[in-house]
């Protein structure tokens, strides 16, 4: 049933002979990314990004990189779902800084 609905859902959405794009929040994120469960945040110099495996379901998350002398920030909400890995966007730290902290917050 449930994978009915979703079909109708997108045949109403793509509509008939056209595309139109899904926005994130379109699908409800349904497996949290838990740091050192399932997801976590690599580093390359000063530059960090999440990753997270959904194993098989959805999941909707950010990363916030904390760093001493400015750089950082939040990234942008990734998205997706299967049994891939789901990538953020990076933030880097400043003058080649180490992050004081990160987390990995859910939407």
């Amino acid at each position: 049933m449930r994978g009915h609905v979703i079909k109708l859902f997108l045949a109403g959405v793509l509509g008939v002979g056209g595309l139109a794009a899904l926005p994130a929040s379109a699908a409800l994120a349904n497996t949290a990314c838990g740091q050192g469960y399932n997801a976590g945040v690599s580093r390359s110099g000063s530059t960090y990004w999440g990753w997270c495996y959904p194993h098989g379901g959805y999941v909707r998350y950010r990363i916030h990189v904390e760093c001493p002398y400015g750089g950082g920030g939040t990234t942008p909400w990734a998205s997706g779902g299967g049994n891939g890995v789901v990538y953020t966007e990076s933030e880097t730290c400043w003058f080649g800084a180490t992050a004081d902290w990160v987390a990995i917050a859910n939407g």
